[in-house]
Formats: structure tokens, C-alpha cells, sequence
């Protein structure tokens, strides 16, 4: 059985996809290139695994189920380990503007 992927029986599979989604993105975001997108993926998990560890380090993957299973401790962990969060600790003002916008 053949396992290779469909993508590579392309010419140019990545000038073929930035043409395909050059309407779907803003014009700000620029593409990366699937040879450099494990790599930044990898720096972003291991960017979100060290604030996690930071501000909730009783957190494991064996309390993940529980979590899982309570709305109310799911909504507090979002909140501990968003980026807003620290935005908005280090800005107090930021914080503010963040409360009156939701409400």
C-alpha cells in the first residue's frame, strides 16, 4: 500500500495553498512554510506548557479528567493560564478596560 501523501503528487503544494487561502487570511498574517511549522508549533506548546506549569503546578495530565468533568474548575484554569491574564496582572489598567468591555 502506498502511504506517501497526495500533497506531495503536487508541483508547488505551497504556492498552490497560499493562493488557495490569500482571500481567507488577513493581510497582517504572513504564511509559514510546512518546513518551519513543527518548529513554531513546538515553540508556542512548549510556550503554553511553561505559563500552565508556572501559574497552576499542581496541574498533571492525570487531573485532566476531573477537570474535564467540572464547568466551574474549567472556567478558573482558563483563567489562570490565559494570556490575558498575565496581560492584565502586569497592566492593572488593562484589567480594567478588560472587566468593562465584558460586561
Amino acid at each position: 500500500m502506498d502511504t506517501t501523501p497526495g500533497f506531495t503528487l503536487l508541483e508547488n503544494g505551497e504556492a498552490l495553498e497560499q493562493r488557495f487561502t490569500e482571500g481567507l487570511r488577513p493581510k497582517s498574517l504572513k504564511p509559514v512554510p510546512w518546513s518551519e511549522a513543527g518548529a513554531r508549533w513546538g515553540e508556542r506548546w512548549q510556550a503554553s506548557a511553561t505559563r500552565v506549569a508556572a501559574r497552576v503546578p499542581d496541574f498533571s495530565i492525570a487531573s485532566l479528567s476531573t477537570l474535564l468533568r467540572d464547568a466551574a474548575a474549567q472556567e478558573r484554569f482558563a483563567e489562570s493560564v490565559s494570556m490575558s491574564s498575565s496581560i492584565q496582572a502586569a497592566d492593572p489598567s488593562r484589567a480594567q478596560a478588560s472587566s468593562h468591555r465584558q460586561q
